[in-house]
């Protein structure tokens, strides 16, 4: 779970399906259904243990991380409207030797901090 500048709680639940959702902070609204699906038909679901959403005004507003087990993979998606875009992978860590247990942005947003079971991976300019 993860709450964005006060008025947005974003949660990503270990389940197959509506995973990843985001959340009224004041009134507890559901705002929208973030669409997650497996990266490709054939491959396992990824089923989120860690989500971190972009700050406003950063170079990662609208965006969330996500990422699990199953597909041991961490992808970065558009959140940030109800279009077609909405889900839409903008980046995709895969095949990661473990499930992914949490997630940080540093502090200017523009590297995600991604935790496995033995080693914590830095990635640079992911969208």
């Amino acid at each position: 779970m993860d709450v964005t500048d006060g008025l947005i709680v974003t949660t990503g639940s270990n389940r197959r399906y509506r995973a990843l959702q985001q959340w009224d902070l004041g009134s507890g609204a559901l705002l929208r259904d973030v669409p997650w699906l497996p990266a490709a038909p054939d491959a396992p679901p990824c089923l989120l243990y860690a989500v971190r959403a972009g700050r406003r005004g950063s170079g990662a507003a609208g965006r969330v991380a996500a990422g699990g087990s199953g597909a041991a993979e961490v992808r970065v998606v558009r959140a940030d409207d109800e279009t077609e875009a909405c889900g839409a992978p903008l980046a995709r860590l895969h095949g990661l030797p473990s499930a992914v247990y949490g997630l940080a942005f540093d502090a200017d947003q523009t590297r995600l901090l991604v935790v496995c079971a033995d080693a914590v991976h830095v990635c640079d300019q992911l969208w």
